[in-house]
Order: structure tokens, then sequence, then C-alpha cells
């Protein structure tokens, strides 16, 4: 078996039949499509039947739903492939994508092959999202590490998984940020591809895209941790960067919008913890100065300062 297509489902009864056909649609023999169903309320269990009597490479898995890290989990378990991917069930991928993946690793003996995402929004706008780090745009083991932690555009030789007993944490949201980067200490050959896209869907109500607050977002400090413990310390400097993006960045960044000014405090005593000089990060120091004020503020607990910048950010982006 090459192949093995792993697909979480929850409840996306109106996008799962395009996430299906797009894969069914690959001309890669030897591939198996492993459908978890996890617990879904709607009519997605019965598409999953409809489609596992028509197709004999379907193999599907229904499980009380207990979250996309352990649906995931059940995939790698399955798996029979010699790599393996994952797909968003509300997601679809470009025509030939993963034959010219699998076909591409093979030749090149690869352990992980990863590539670009596009965002598709509701009215039909696609945006291009450069995975690269705008820091570290070089294809390396480094480069990957800093790249997007989505494990939606990659193909991972299976066995590197099972192995290392390498699975999602089933204690937190960001179940991908807690493991994806943390596979560069396993790897000994990766490589990126730019002919291959990913489209992933924006839905206005999906967990990435909630506008009220959800208290679960504080788990990317739990998640960070499992990252951490994973990861070489022959990585430290990369960890730290990795820490001021996502957790004194990305993460207050969305907290100002509810004006959580105690879990800014939360996430910025953290990283001064672990990491008393983050300010001086190399990686961090390329970044836009408008990126390395608001951190430094953040720092500071300036945070009418912040939230200036925020609008700003915002304004600059519309």
């Amino acid at each position: 078996m090459k192949l093995s297509v792993i697909i979480p489902v929850y409840n996306t009864e109106k996008y799962l039949a395009k996430c299906l056909d797009s894969v069914l649609k690959e001309s890669l023999k030897d591939m198996e499509i492993i459908i978890i169903n996890d617990g879904s309320s709607d009519n997605s269990l019965e598409i999953i039947k409809k489609y596992k009597e028509k197709y004999k490479n379907i193999v599907s898995i229904n499980q009380e739903n207990s979250g996309q890290g352990v649906a995931r989990n059940e995939g790698i378990k399955r798996a029979k492939g010699d790599y393996l991917c994952f797909v968003d069930s509300d997601d679809f991928i470009n025509p030939g994508s993963l034959t010219k993946a699998v076909n591409m690793a093979l030749e090149k003996d690869l352990d992980i092959l990863y590539w670009n995402i596009d965002w598709v929004y509701e009215d039909g706008k696609i945006k291009h999202q450069n995975i690269f780090n705008p820091a570290y745009r070089k294809t390396d083991n480094i480069g990957y590490l800093l790249s997007d932690p989505s494990p939606c555009n990659k193909l991972i030789r299976t066995s590197l998984l099972k192995d290392n007993n390498l699975f999602f944490p089933v204690d937190c949201i960001y179940e991908d940020f807690a493991l994806i980067p943390s596979l560069v200490k396993y790897a000994k050959n990766i490589e990126y591809t730019d002919t291959i896209v990913y489209n992933y869907y924006q839905r206005k109500n999906s967990t990435m895209n909630q506008t009220s607050y959800n208290k679960k977002v504080m788990d990317i400090l739990k998640a960070y941790k499992h990252l951490y413990k994973r990861v070489s310390k022959e990585y430290i400097e990369e960890l730290e960067y990795i820490a001021i993006m996502q957790i004194i960045y990305f993460k207050t960044f969305e907290l100002l919008k509810y004006n959580k000014k105690e879990e800014i405090d939360e996430c910025r005593k953290f990283v001064n913890e672990l990491f008393p000089n983050w300010i001086k990060n190399k990686y961090f120091l390329k970044r836009n100065k408008m990126i390395i004020y608001y951190c430094k503020s953040i720092k500071a607990r300036h945070y009418r300062i912040c939230k200036s910048l925020k609008t700003v950010r915002n304004l600059i982006r519309k």
C-alpha cells in the first residue's frame, strides 16, 4: 500500500462529498481512504456509508465524539500505507496532488514532503498562503520546523510516526501545533514542493473562526509544552521564536479582541519564564517593526498601545 488518506469527520455533511470526491479522483493505485466519523449528529455518517458501499478502498470507523486528535490518532493506527496524509472533511485537494506527492516522495525516499495551502472563502475568493516563515525562508529542517504546523499540507512516512510512537495529544486543542513541528527531530529527509496545493475552506463557524471567546484558546500553552518537550534542545532558538510568535503575538492578538487581560498576562509570564531574553531572538529581530513593537509592548504590559497597533494592522489588511 502506497498511501493512506486520513479524514476525520464531524458534522460536515455540506462539504463531505466534495472532499471525498477530490481524493477519489486521484489516479494513484494502492491508496486507502480512512474515514473516522467522530460522533457526527448530522447526515455525515449516512454519506460515509454510501461512499463505502461504492468504493472498496474506503475504510470507515465510527466512534463517539472524542475530538479531532483522537480521530487522527485512530487513523494513524489503522494506516497501512507507506505514506499517510490528513485531509479535513470540509476541505479538498487539487486534482492529481496526492499522486504527484507520493511519486516524488518515493523517488527521493523522503520522510516528509510539505506544500502550500490556499484559503478558500465562502464567497469564492481564494487567498494563497505562503507557509514559509518570513524570518527564515530556506527549505531545510529549520525551515520545516518554523513553517505552518498544519498536518494537512504534508505527506509523512507512516513508519516515522508509528516507530517513534508519535501521536497527537488528546488533552488540548492545537494538537497540530503540539506534534507536527516536532517531527523534524525524527525526519532525515524533508523537502518542499510548490506544485501541490491544499484547499482550506474558511467556514465562519469553524473552530478556527469563532466569534465568541472560548477558554480553551489557552490550551496553546499546554500544546507548546508538548512541543517543547518533544523537540531537541539543538533547536532552542527556533523554539523560542515559535513561542514569541504563537503565544506573545498571535495568541495575545486574539485575546485583545475579548479584553482578556489576565489571560494575556498568563501568556506573557509563560514565555518570560521560559525565555527571559526572548526580545533578542535572531528570528524575531528579522520581523517587521510593527510586530516587534507590538511584542515588546506586550512584554511591558502596555496593552493600550497593543490595541492601537492591532487596529492599525487590521486597517492595513483590509
